[in-house]
């Protein structure tokens, strides 16, 4: 069983960001697949690698809808991502 669900109540109510908190889903759920087969050594950096790589890539995603609609709470929202790249630097 996944560790994390999609539910509607998540969506953005834009399909692109949407699709991509859906991935990021996935990945995580590979990771909790990969502790639950006590395989987690195996594939953690691999995972790790490809939930940075992909949260950066969906960061540019969102931070270009923000600039296109104005969004209201951009300059918040964009030091949330920051913060993360940071933490998981760190990491």
């Amino acid at each position: 069983m996944a560790l994390m669900r999609w539910k509607k109540e998540y969506s953005v109510k834009v399909k692109e960001i949407d699709d991509q908190h859906k991935k990021v889903f996935d990945i995580l759920n590979e990771l909790d697949e990969a502790i639950k087969e006590n395989s987690v050594e195996d594939v953690l950096s691999d995972i790790i690698k490809r939930l940075i790589d992909y949260s950066i890539y969906h960061f540019k995603t969102e931070e270009t809808y923000f600039k296109k609609f104005k969004y209201e709470h951009a300059k918040h929202h964009i030091a949330d991502h920051e913060r993360f790249k940071k933490d998981i630097k760190n990491i």
